[in-house]
């Protein structure tokens, strides 16, 4: 990959006719290379008269193993994410129960109160049986 030195660089233009591809160009007075088409021949590099051109090894990124936790160092998102599942499974059960014995105690502690409702009897304990009919 060639590259430029903007700095050393004074806009000669030696360079462009020295690149046979045209890979090489003026902006705002300074030589600029296309990398899309630069073939790395070097020409370039030897007619410079300023020495700002340098051919610069292409870097290949090779990827790097991740980091292994240090002991004694835990994520924090998975350890929370694990104490709240194991917390909800264990109180789930505990809860559901508390909550069945209260509904269960007030029901019962109401006397005269049951859970279904009661067919209203009459004064003689006997069942009655009411027809409302239009009017008065």
């Amino acid at each position: 990959m060639i590259t430029i030195n903007q700095q050393n660089c004074n806009g000669c233009g030696t360079c462009l006719n020295a690149c046979s591809v045209g890979a090489i160009y003026l902006v705002d007075r300074k030589a600029e290379v296309d990398q899309s088409l630069c073939t790395s021949c070097g020409n370039c590099i030897e007619v410079c008269p300023m020495q700002a051109i340098q051919l610069v090894a292409d870097v290949v990124a090779t990827p790097q193993p991740a980091p292994a936790i240090q002991s004694g160092r835990t994520m924090f998102w998975p350890t929370l994410k694990e104490a709240v599942v194991t917390l909800g499974s264990t109180l789930a059960p505990i809860l559901i129960s508390k909550i069945g014995d209260v509904i269960i105690s007030s029901l019962e502690s109401k006397p005269g109160q049951s859970a279904l409702p009661q067919r209203r009897t009459s004064a003689s304990g006997k069942r009655t049986r009411r027809r409302y009919r239009g009017g008065a």
